[in-house]
């Protein structure tokens, strides 16, 4: 019995250290990754992952997009670049943050009284579950990783 298939994730990012360290972690565990956003800031992290790792890897693919524009047509045409790449989808893993509006919010709130610490809270924890055969009977399920935020101010949006 062979192992099994590798799972297909599109992953969005805007290039920042979360996003990275989850491709690089998904990209470990032998994960087809498709990175959406903006291409410029994409292809560095497809570089960071493909060097250490070349020829123990599938290929990273980039999909080219604007994650702030506000046309949904937009974001419906590069999800299904993506999909045409991948052949279809296991998971989905939004990852795009809003830098300026994050951090300003996390100053303020930050219920936890820290920063995310990306590699332990998130790349090797939440989102290898989620992406795992383990989590198989999970479906459509938003988990918030906001440091509590959801949870104190209710209201208030989460951007991460």
């Amino acid at each position: 019995m062979g192992s099994p298939p590798a799972k297909k994730v599109l992953l969005t990012s805007n290039g920042d250290e979360i996003s990275q360290s989850i491709a690089f972690s998904l990209a470990q565990r032998g994960c087809r990754l498709v990175l959406m956003g903006k291409e410029s800031c994409l292809r560095g992290i497809v570089q960071k992952i493909t060097g250490p790792l070349e020829g123990a890897v599938a290929p990273v693919e980039v999909v080219d997009v604007d994650m702030e524009d506000e046309r949904e047509g937009t974001f419906d045409e590069a999800v299904e670049k993506a999909c045409n790449i991948l052949g279809n989808l296991d998971a989905f893993v939004h990852c795009y943050t809003y830098e300026e509006t994050a951090k300003k919010q996390v100053v303020e709130a930050a219920p936890l009284g820290r920063w995310l610490d990306v590699k332990n809270d998130l790349a090797s924890s939440s989102v290898m579950y989620l992406i795992s055969d383990g989590s198989r009977y999970m479906t459509g399920t938003t988990i918030f990783v906001d440091g509590a935020e959801s949870l104190t101010r209710p209201r208030m949006p989460s951007f991460m």
